[in-house]
């Protein structure tokens, strides 16, 4: 028998390890589910998991920074794939369409997250990083929902319910007027009561304009607003916001007095790849 070379030793050793090579660049990827989104939920309810479910298209910029961003970042990927289901939803697919009417996503990129019995726990209407997703899905990791009665697939997609987002501001003080007594001191017992009208602080203008993202770090959002305006040529505004005790940095592009002529240019953003929602702010 003859002894086998170091080349082939070496190439039987490779046949091995491959198997195993390849199932670790794998684990370094979410295991999405292909597969139709009733599976998805018929799976995650057998298996007792709740699942995500990431409204897409190809031609979103947001997805695509955050698919190769957030959606890589290896704690997401190891926290999702050992609590979660994944499925991810191309709105450009007739199915993936169908989908996003019937509940009613707005916005891409927007992740629903569903507990095992399909009800519905979290909208996140807009690309998000790494840290702020981990935040989110903590929440979640365990959750089941308590039913009352059972539900078939169809019937728990109809009656999910709707998060409600509002958009709150300090409330305005009214126009008064505050009368102060003159001090009780023997100058002039005639004289009259001093009059002090306080008035109210300027009234927030409301505007609209687009949502494209939501970052958690300042720096990214900065770069990505500094980069809008130099490719579109109009105001974009970044807005700070505290969320769970953490600051939130949200990019707007445009003002615009009117619903219409927001939407409007929302359709133009769209053209160029970039996908937002519009929303009604105050400056």
């Amino acid at each position: 028998m003859n002894d086998l070379s170091l080349p082939a030793l070496l190439g039987l050793s490779l046949l091995f390890f491959l198997p195993s090579l390849t199932h670790a660049t794998q684990s370094e990827k979410i295991e999405f589910l292909y597969a139709d989104f009733q599976e998805v939920q018929s799976i995650a309810n057998n298996e007792g998991k709740p699942y995500l479910a990431f409204f897409s298209a190809n031609w979103c910029m947001p997805w695509q920074w955050m698919e190769q961003h957030t959606l890589a970042d290896p704690t997401i990927v190891q926290f999702t794939n050992d609590h979660f289901l994944a499925t991810k939803i191309d709105i450009d697919q007739q199915s993936g369409k169908q989908l996003q009417q019937k509940l009613e996503v707005g916005a891409i990129p927007t992740l629903l997250i569903f507990d095992p019995d399909g009800v519905l726990l979290e909208r996140v209407e807009s690309a998000i990083e790494a840290p702020e997703l981990l935040h989110i899905l903590r929440k979640y990791q365990h959750h089941r929902a308590e039913a009352t009665y059972a539900l078939s697939a169809s019937e728990r997609l109809i009656t999910t319910p709707k998060p409600t987002i509002a958009i709150t501001r300090p409330a305005l003080m009214p126009l008064t007027t505050i009368s102060i007594p003159t001090a009780a001191a023997p100058v002039r017992a005639s004289a009259p009561q001093a009059q002090i009208e306080a008035t109210a602080p300027p009234k927030a203008a409301a505007i609209y304009s687009i949502q494209i993202g939501a970052y958690s770090n300042y720096e990214n959002a900065q770069t990505i607003v500094n980069k809008l305006k130099l490719e579109l040529q109009t105001p974009v505004k970044l807005v700070t916001e505290e969320r769970s005790g953490n600051a939130i940095f949200k990019i707007f592009v445009g003002h615009f007095n009117s619903m219409n002529a927001a939407k409007n240019y929302q359709v133009n953003l769209k053209r160029q790849s970039i996908s937002g929602f519009v929303k009604k702010i105050y400056i």
